[in-house]
């Protein structure tokens, strides 16, 4: 019942915008916590709107295309362990 109420087993990989694998994650999983020096990757979610997390460096194409549509990008930079986080430029 909590599983289904808390929506923790919620995924996306059907949808067509579902694409990409790093690591153990893949387009459409639930969005991995990740703590950053000051905060972590959730902190930007109680932001109402479209938002893209890039984990890793963006593309510049991506990042043009969110400019352009207005869409928040998100973009954390992983070092070797998540405690060593930091938020890309």
């Amino acid at each position: 019942m909590f599983r289904m109420i808390s929506q923790t087993a919620l995924s996306y990989h059907e949808s067509e915008l579902s694409e990409g694998v790093a690591g153990k994650v893949r387009g459409g999983d639930r969005l991995p916590w990740v703590s950053l020096p000051d905060s972590d990757n959730y902190e930007s979610l109680s932001a109402i709107g479209w938002q893209v997390h890039v984990y890793g460096a963006a593309k510049p194409d991506l990042k043009a295309w969110c400019d352009e549509k207005k869409v928040h990008t998100a973009c954390v930079q992983l070092a070797h362990r998540p405690r060593q986080s930091r938020v890309c430029p």
